[in-house]
């Protein structure tokens, strides 16, 4: 005889009512809901996607302390915030850029231009810039920048004498200048000659820098030569020649002649003969 086995039947759930609800249906229900939802936060207006921006560029070329920049908001209104640092520096988030104290509205489609002040000469930075139409944030736009040298105005010489001059320069940043005196017939220095020339003072940006040079010889060549520094970014040298003054008739020193020199010793002499004299009758 055969051993009676018992067949397996799977198990099944049961509701209260006694219906037979398929989980598969409850998983179907679930997956229509929540597409439901992702589908309303991507396509629902004012939340469409992250605002777009076009490239951020500098404009020209920056100076050694500022940099004008420029980009566009192209799919809505909103404010742009921006922030430079050295580029050296760990590159900031949408957060801190936001903090940065720098913001200005924007204009779908309308380029928004800004300037960046107080920097640098000759530093290497980097302009990191976002936007928000109140509700989305874009993603983070950058642009790489070097500032210039410091760039000075025309050197001029005044105020000449027989033995000096003054003279005047401007400097478009904060800086330190040095200055040097040669003979218009000696070669022209160059900027580390100049520097360690002796002569320096500290330089406001945008203010006139005057000084005096001295103990020139009078009817004379000279050329003047100056550089401002900051922070290791050196101007190009600029020049000034100038003549000294010759000596008025009153200044001039009086030169004895051959009869004044002879008539000097002779007096000496002369002087000399009556004081024996005395001391031998003595």
């Amino acid at each position: 005889m055969f051993a009676t086995i018992p067949m397996y039947h799977a198990p099944h759930w049961s509701s209260p009512s006694g219906s037979r609800p398929s989980l598969f249906k409850h998983f179907y229900a679930w997956l229509a809901i929540m597409s439901a939802l992702l589908g309303a936060l991507l396509f629902a207006p004012g939340l469409a996607q992250a605002t777009s921006l076009s490239l951020l560029t500098i404009d020209g070329t920056p100076t050694s302390t500022t940099a004008d920049f420029r980009i566009t908001l192209l799919d809505a209104n909103g404010t742009g915030f921006w922030l430079v640092q050295p580029a050296g520096d760990p590159a900031p988030t949408p957060i801190t850029i936001s903090l940065s104290g720098n913001s200005g509205p924007m204009v779908m489609g309308t380029p928004f231009t800004g300037q960046l002040t107080g920097l640098t000469p000759g530093t290497d930075y980097m302009l990191y810039f976002i936007a928000s139409d109140g509700s989305i944030i874009s993603n983070i736009a950058s642009v790489a920048f070097t500032t210039g040298v410091p760039v000075l105005t025309a050197l001029t010489a005044s105020g000449i004498t027989a033995t000096g001059a003054s003279f005047s320069i401007t400097s478009d940043a904060s800086a330190t200048g040095y200055w040097l005196v040669r003979l218009a017939s000696d070669p022209a220095p160059t900027p580390i000659d100049i520097s360690l020339g002796g002569n320096s003072g500290p330089m406001t940006m945008g203010t006139p820098f005057t000084r005096s040079v001295a103990g020139l010889t009078p009817s004379t060549n000279y050329v003047l030569y100056f550089i401002a520094s900051q922070s290791g970014a050196t101007s190009s040298v600029a020049s000034a020649p100038f003549t000294t003054l010759a000596l008025s008739a009153g200044a001039a020193t009086a030169v004895p002649t051959l009869n004044e020199w002879a008539l000097a010793l002779l007096a000496a002499w002369l002087a000399a003969l009556t004081f024996w004299r005395k001391r031998g009758q003595a």
